[in-house]
């Protein structure tokens, strides 16, 4: 029996599961995706980079902190852009 289906496995969908897991380890969660591979679409981000954020938004640093937490380091770049450190969004 699961406890949550999350219909969508992009970037929205991953980031629900995630936090869903985070306030409740327990929790059994199934993502439904159609493709073939969770966040395809992030990886076209940033001209395959993975552009995560820009310093410009809102809750810029919460968004940070979430990707801190998950052990992925970030880079901004000359005009604000955030990015994995390694800049590489099929790593």
């Amino acid at each position: 029996m699961l406890d949550i289906c999350i219909i969508g496995g992009g970037a929205a969908g991953m980031t629900a599961a995630i936090c869903a897991k985070e306030e409740n380890p327990a929790r059994r969660i199934l993502i439904l995706e159609k493709k073939n591979q969770l966040g395809r679409k992030i990886s076209a981000t940033g001209n395959g980079k993975c552009n995560l954020s820009n310093v410009a938004c809102p809750n810029v640093d919460q968004t940070l902190a979430f990707f801190e937490r998950l052990g992925i380091l970030t880079r901004t770049d000359s005009v604000g852009r955030v990015y994995p450190y390694i800049e590489d969004a099929a790593a």
